[in-house]
This record gives structure tokens, C-alpha cells and sequence, in this order.
């Protein structure tokens, strides 16, 4: 079994991106008009400065911090 501890997505815009491995934590930062769809997270989803974002994830804990316009479909 694949396990990545810590995964940061950082400055991205107008993408897609999938990462349906198992992961410790992850941080998604700066990110504008995107789509992410996130496999189990064991730890915790943190979306920072992110507008216009669409995030989907099997996570323990979601943290978000001056995220606008933005959707979140989270299962624990």
C-alpha cells in the first residue's frame, strides 16, 4: 500500500487534478478556477487563499482559510 505523508498543491489555475492514493496530509494553496479530487486523506485538507475551486475529499479533518466561491464536497 502506497502511504505519501504530506502532499502540497500550490499555484495552480483553469486545472484538474486527481490524486486517489492514500495520504497523510495535504494543502492546497493558491489555487484558482480548479477541480481536485483527492483519495483518503488520513489527516487533514487544508484549502488556503483558493477562490473559485471545486474540492473533493474522504478526509478525518477539513481546515479552510480565506477560500471564496468556492464548493466542497467532504466525506469523514
Amino acid at each position: 500500500e502506497l502511504l505519501v505523508s504530506d502532499v502540497h498543491i500550490t499555484d495552480i489555475s483553469n486545472s484538474t487534478i486527481y490524486l486517489l492514493f492514500t495520504m497523510g496530509n495535504i494543502t492546497i494553496k493558491n489555487c484558482k478556477d480548479s477541480i481536485i479530487v483527492l483519495g483518503a486523506v488520513s489527516g487533514n485538507t487544508s484549502l488556503i487563499d483558493s477562490e473559485d475551486c471545486q474540492v473533493i475529499a474522504a478526509s478525518k479533518c477539513l481546515q479552510i482559510r480565506y477560500a471564496r466561491n468556492s464548493f466542497f464536497f467532504w466525506v469523514n
